[in-house]
């Protein structure tokens, strides 16, 4: 039945704006339904934010974003405490989920990070008596280099110069 509504829908709007863009047809629609409130407006705001909430989990607030968001602020502008402040504005319930995704996928998602770091160059504490040193495998990394740039299989038959800073 939703299916015919639907088609039925498209029919009306393809023949009232033949030759419209498609953004334009679908700006003209949306209007319809959320800003005139075509359907009442608590079903409007119900759809309207899962809609939105959809979609931001898919293509805005994806936890690797919000981890390198985390990773990129200037003197630790925001972190995994914050994170969880700026949820709290969503008033959500227990388990429900929101447009910023929680504190513990953020987690698990920077450990899956770092599990696949560990994997590609694997970075390891050497004890030492005046501060924390780490220290990697250098060919690993030279290797992981001119991979990454396509440059491996030139580096195998050729001499390849690599700058680094």
């Amino acid at each position: 039945m939703l299916r015919m509504l639907g088609d039925a829908i498209l029919f009306i709007v393809n023949v009232a704006m033949f030759r419209t863009q498609p953004i334009t047809c679908l700006r003209s629609l949306c209007e319809v339904i959320f800003d005139k409130e075509l359907f009442g407006s608590y079903a409007t705001e119900a759809v309207l934010k899962d809609v939105s909430l959809k979609y931001a989990r898919k293509k805005t607030f994806l936890p690797w974003r919000v981890l390198r968001s985390i990773d990129l602020a200037i003197n630790g502008g925001i972190n995994l405490t914050g994170l969880e402040s700026l949820r709290q504005v969503e008033s959500l319930a227990e388990y429900q989920r929101g447009y910023l995704p929680s504190r513990s996928t953020v987690q698990r998602c920077a450990l899956e990070l770092h599990s696949l770091g560990q994997e590609l160059i694997p970075i390891e504490k050497d004890p030492c008596d005046l501060e924390e040193m780490y220290e990697y495998n250098f060919e690993k990394v030279v290797r992981y280099i001119l991979k990454a740039f396509s440059l491996d299989q030139e580096a195998q038959n050729d001499s390849v110069e690599l700058e680094l800073s």
